[in-house]
C-alpha cells in the first residue's frame, strides 16, 4: 500500500494519535451516487450510463494508477455552477454566468481490503500555497486555466495527500438526486433559516427537504435558529456547513437504501439523474468503477467516518482566509 503523509490533525469520528492523512483515507450526492452505482453494478444500462459521463483531463496530476484491489483517494468537488437550472431557479439569482468555485472539497478513501470508507473534508477558505507560489484559498484553485489540475496539485502541495481519481458535481446533479429520492428527512431542534440561500423550516422535528430546501440548507453558510421567539446566528459559517453537509450525505443514503435503491430501476433513475452533471477523470474506466463499486455494495452509511481539516479565522485584506492549523 502506498503510505499516505501529511502535516495536520484532523477534527473527527476516528481515533486519536495519528495525523489525520494517516487515520482517513463527497459533495454529498457523489457518494450517494457511487452506491447506487455499486448495488446496479451488473445492469447494462448503468455501464452504458457510465460510458456517457463526461470526462476531463487532469493532465497528469493524478497519482499512478491503482489496483483496483488497493486503498485509493478519490477527490470529490461540489462546485457552484449553476449550469443547467431554470434561470428562474431561486439559486441563480444574483449569481455570475459561468461562476466555477469549489465549494465543496472532499477527499473519500476507500479501502476494498477492509470495505472501510473515510471522508476529509477541507474547509473552502483555507489559505494555501498553489503550484505558482501564491497564497490564495482553496476553492479558487480550480478557477485557473488548469482548473482540476492545479487543486490536485494543490492538495499534494500543502497536505500531502496524493489524489488518485477526481469527480465532480454541481448544483443541478444534487437537486437531481434529491428529486429522484423524493425527499431527504433531517432532523431539527428548532427552526432554522438562512437568508442567502432561502433556507426557511419553521417548525422543529424531523423535516422531510424537498429538492429546493436540501440544496439551500446544504449550502447554508448564515445558518440561524430560532430560541424563545428570536432569530440567533448559528456563527460557525463554512466549518458549520461541512457538518451539516457531512450528516446530509448519511442521511441521503439512508434514505436510498430506504426507497429500495437495491432495485434496479430505483438504482437506475438514480444514475441517469447524476450522469448529465457529474464529470470524471479521464482515468476512471468502468470497468474499474464497476469492480471497484461492486465491493462496496452492501456498505452501512452509518460506517462512514467522517473528519474535517481543522483550521482557524485568519482574514486578511478583507478575504475571509482560514489558517489550516498545523500538528504541533
Amino acid at each position: 500500500r502506498r503510505p499516505i503523509v501529511g502535516r495536520a490533525t484532523a477534527r473527527g469520528s476516528g481515533r486519536t494519535g495519528r495525523t489525520w492523512p494517516q487515520r482517513i483515507l463527497i459533495g454529498v450526492n457523489v457518494v450517494l451516487v457511487l452506491a447506487c452505482l455499486g448495488i446496479a453494478a451488473g445492469l447494462t444500462k448503468i455501464r452504458t450510463t457510465l460510458e456517457q459521463v463526461p470526462v476531463v483531463d487532469v493532465g497528469g496530476a493524478l497519482s499512478a494508477p491503482v489496483d483496483v484491489g488497493q486503498p485509493r483517494n478519490v477527490l470529490i468537488i461540489g462546485t457552484d455552477s449553476h449550469k443547467g437550472l431554470d434561470k428562474s431557479d431561486p439559486v441563480v439569482k444574483g449569481r455570475l454566468e459561468g461562476e466555477n468555485l469549489a465549494d465543496v472539497i472532499m477527499v473519500l478513501r476507500v479501502d476494498p481490503t477492509d470495505g472501510s470508507a473515510r471522508l476529509l473534508s477541507i474547509p473552502r477558505d483555507s489559505k494555501v500555497e498553489l503550484p505558482d507560489g501564491s497564497k490564495q484559498r482553496i476553492n479558487a484553485a480550480i478557477g485557473g486555466p488548469q482548473g482540476p489540475k492545479t487543486l490536485v496539485q494543490t492538495i499534494k502541495r500543502n497536505f500531502g495527500i496524493s489524489i488518485d481519481n477526481y469527480v465532480e458535481v454541481d448544483f443541478a446533479a444534487f437537486k437531481d438526486l434529491v428529486e429522484v429520492l423524493g425527499t431527504v428527512p433531517v432532523y431539527f431542534t428548532t427552526p432554522v433559516r438562512d437568508r442567502t440561500t432561502g433556507l426557511y423550516i419553521d417548525d422543529a422535528g424531523c423535516i422531510p427537504l424537498n429538492p429546493d430546501q436540501a440544496l439551500a440548507y446544504a449550502r447554508s453558510r448564515h445558518f440561524e435558529f430560532k430560541q424563545n421567539g428570536k432569530w440567533k446566528t448559528d456563527g460557525t459559517g463554512d466549518l458549520g456547513r461541512i457538518s451539516r453537509q457531512q450528516d446530509f450525505m448519511k442521511r441521503a443514503m439512508r434514505r436510498a437504501s430506504d426507497q429500495g435503491i437495491r432495485n434496479p430501476s430505483t438504482a437506475t433513475g438514480m444514475v441517469d439523474a447524476a450522469a448529465s452533471a457529474v464529470v470524471l477523470d479521464d482515468t476512471l474506466n468502468v470497468g474499474t468503477i464497476l469492480d471497484l463499486l461492486g465491493q462496496f455494495r452492501s456498505f452501512n452509511p452509518d460506517d462512514l467516518d467522517t473528519y474535517q481539516v481543522p483550521t482557524e479565522a485568519a482574514p486578511s485584506g478583507g478575504v475571509a482566509y482560514q489558517d489550516v492549523i498545523m500538528e504541533q
